[in-house]
């Protein structure tokens, strides 16, 4: 989920300028922006629907519109905290991005002139960063991206609309429940899928040419089912691959949330291979829309491809995938002669407690259904035990 802070112009200014910055923790990615607002904050309103953060930190000059802000964030569904004073007074905001944009070692904050032009939209970062302690997380050093958020790309509603609207389902719903346009549409294979159908239903494009793009994408799947139904039998596949990359950048710091394992590896391995058969079938289609299919889809997962093939042939070397598939994650008998020594042990128990649940099997005689094991052997908290099939 993502954080964000909004401020407003110091209370001698004549503007109702406000600014607004946003973190989406799991891309580790800032957004910052600035815009005026009204009295009855309906700016800020669809901002919070569009982004629909975890948490709004908020640091107003007016009382009233600071009630009235809160009011919008319950109303969205936000939860509000209040600005810590003494956090933000320890921000150094130029040191502190130093740390952790991942292009500041480079040339500094010399790429971000746009988004320090937007001095409410920098204040709303200090306070972001001072109030949530993004410093004190190891795995934000180096690692973040920052840029503007954009306003005009987006079309506004506000919570009156959206509900006129039912793009929502409501707390009590699901995310498939037909009552809500989300729930009507949703029928997506992944849980990244699910939060860009999300996104995209919160923050309707204003560029006609991007929504014209993206009508001849649904026509040209539309127009040849099977290629659809392959895509869809492959997506059933892909995990969710922004929270696996948050892990993966965790391994190499000092931070406690949790870090990748090598089951990770594996299921993104996976992942990998799917993409490579999907790109296979994507790249036969020929019909209606073809091009921008190329250009919008397909280029895309050939890019992506590309990009993992020496990690395809590095999982392969490393990882027993044979014990993977029974979904024992090690490394593999050949990557050291002492794990081949380890392996022979290992496989040598897993035959003896193989012959005690075969005699235990025969000895109980339940009755089979199928090819299902009546008695299988199962992780345990003392290691291994077996269990019956109900």
């Amino acid at each position: 989920g993502a954080i964000c802070a909004i401020v407003s112009a110091p209370a001698y200014s004549s503007e109702r300028l406000f600014g607004l910055a946003v973190f989406d923790e799991e891309r580790r990615a800032f957004q910052v922006c600035e815009y005026t607002e009204d009295t009855h904050a309906s700016r800020s309103e669809a901002l919070l629907l569009q982004l629909m953060p975890r948490t709004l930190v908020a640091t107003v000059s007016d009382a009233e519109d600071l009630k009235r802000l809160g009011r919008v964030a319950e109303s969205c569904g936000v939860a509000q905290e209040e600005a810590k004073a003494e956090s933000t007074k320890q921000v150094d905001l130029e040191q502190d991005l130093k740390r952790l944009l991942e292009d500041a070692a480079e040339c500094g904050l010399g790429r971000h002139l746009g988004e320090q032009s937007k001095k409410q939209g920098m204040r709303a970062l200090a306070v972001l960063i001072g109030h949530f302690s993004l410093l004190n997380e190891p795995s934000y050093i180096g690692s973040c991206t920052l840029g503007l958020y954009p306003l005009r790309s987006f079309l506004y509603l506000d919570k009156a609309a959206f509900a006129a609207l039912n793009v929502l389902p409501r707390p009590e719903e699901s995310l498939r429940s037909n009552t809500s346009l989300l729930g009507f549409l949703n029928r997506c294979r992944s849980p990244i899928g699910q939060r860009k159908l999300r996104q995209w239903l919160t923050q309707p494009l204003t560029s006609a040419e991007e929504i014209s793009e993206r009508h001849d994408i649904v026509e040209a799947f539309c127009s040849a089912e099977g290629l659809l139904r392959q895509i869809e039998a492959h997506m059933r596949r892909v995990p969710d691959l922004e929270r696996l990359a948050a892990r993966f950048q965790r391994i190499p710091t000092a931070s406690k949330v949790q870090k990748a394992n090598l089951e990770d590896l594996v299921v993104v391995y996976q992942c990998v291979l799917e993409a490579d058969k999907m790109l296979a079938a994507l790249r036969t289609y020929e019909g209606v829309h073809s091009e921008v299919a190329a250009r919008i889809v397909t280029k895309k997962v050939e890019a992506c491809v590309a990009d993992l093939r020496n990690f395809r042939a590095l999982v392969e070397q490393i990882v027993d995938l044979e014990q993977a598939e029974q979904r024992v994650y090690c490394i593999a008998r050949a990557f050291d002669p002492s794990l081949t020594e380890l392996a022979k042990k290992r496989d040598s128990v897993v035959r003896e407690m193989e012959v005690i649940r075969t005699s235990v099997e025969s000895a109980i005689k339940l009755t089979v259904r199928g090819n299902e094991k009546p008695i299988s052997l199962t992780d345990c908290q003392d290691g291994r035990g077996l269990r019956v099939t109900k």
